[in-house]
């Protein structure tokens, strides 16, 4: 089984009850964050090291992509669908995608590059 198989496993347990259209668009919002969270790795970390933690965290990050356009389930205020590097976004605030997107984080805050700061000398 594949990382993105396993995120995509993942999710649908996490969100068992999702409308044919949500999981025709969740393998494409599944690649696209396992992706995107392991180029956020710290240089020494791999995802085997902390893989039980990426592979939920990633499912998260999948689920509140998909939350955006669909609020799973059900089309929202779409404004923008893009394939390349897949760019999802909704107009309205979205707390449940926002709720995931912080508990994802918080999750891989051990395993993560650190935001870049400017300090002053």
């Amino acid at each position: 089984m594949t990382l993105v198989d396993e995120v995509y496993t993942h999710a649908r347990i996490l969100a068992p009850e999702l409308s044919q259209e949500c999981l025709a668009m969740l393998e494409a919002v599944c690649r696209s964050a396992a992706v995107s969270l392991k180029s956020q790795l710290r240089d020494n970390v791999t995802v085997e090291d902390c893989k039980a933690d990426f592979v939920t965290a990633a499912s998260m990050l999948a689920l509140a992509a998909l939350s955006e356009v669909s609020d799973l389930g059900q089309m929202g205020q779409l404004e923008q669908i893009s394939a390349g590097d897949l760019t999802l976004r909704k107009g309205k605030n979205n707390m449940a995608s926002e709720c995931l997107r912080s508990q994802a984080q918080i999750l891989m805050m051990g395993y993560i590059k650190g935001p870049f700061l400017f300090v002053g000398v």
